[in-house]
């Protein structure tokens, strides 16, 4: 259960009312995300712009972007964001094999000697290199540095820009992960069983 109300949607701030208004004459309400943030309207904003950024203005492939979101949304345990990119993941082509995989992605491809109990790859390089910086940056809330390696991998897969909009992408979810798991924000119902 939200550990804060949720903001109402007849905001009396004019910023409030300005990101809800404009929220609706796209057709959609409020999330119940962004009725937390409100409470703070300085926040609100930048937030949504923020995260517009990273979800639809970089050079980053969608589908690669919400594989790793959705992966930080696992690793971190934060439903309301899983509930809320699954259909998104779906909207850019990530396949149900993808997101069947992606928990158990760092095994698949491992290949033992029995093929016949080898885990299907639906990953490529350029995937694995990002889920992989990905998995790195969410151990380094544990102190676990990144490390050149991992950087120099990547750097395999993706240029120099993408590798900022990967580590900007992931730094943001990160951070959505942890207003999430402190203020406990609901998952509105019709997007419980996405």
């Amino acid at each position: 259960m939200s550990r804060l109300p949720l903001h109402p949607v007849a905001a009396d701030d004019d910023r409030v009312a300005e990101v809800f208004a404009s929220i609706r004459a796209r057709g959609g309400e409020p999330s119940n995300f962004y009725r937390t943030l409100a409470h703070a309207p300085g926040l609100l904003q930048p937030w949504i712009g923020l995260t517009r950024a990273v979800l639809g203005h970089t050079r980053l492939d969608r589908g690669l972007v919400e594989l790793c979101v959705l992966r930080v949304a696992r690793r971190l345990d934060v439903a309301y964001v899983q509930a809320h990119h699954l259909p998104m993941a779906r909207k850019a082509g990530v396949t149900e094999a993808h997101l069947a995989a992606l928990d158990r992605w760092p095994e698949s491809d491992e290949a033992p000697e029995d093929t016949a109990t080898a885990v299907p790859d639906p990953f490529d390089a350029r995937t694995r290199a990002a889920l992989r910086y990905t998995d790195r940056l969410v151990d380094g809330l544990a102190g676990t540095p990144v490390g050149d390696e991992t950087v120099a991998d990547l750097r395999d897969e993706l240029d120099d820009g993408e590798v900022v909009e990967l580590t900007v992408t992931v730094a943001v979810y990160v951070a959505t992960a942890t207003v999430h798991r402190a203020l406990a924000v609901d998952v509105e119902p019709d997007r419980a069983h996405a």
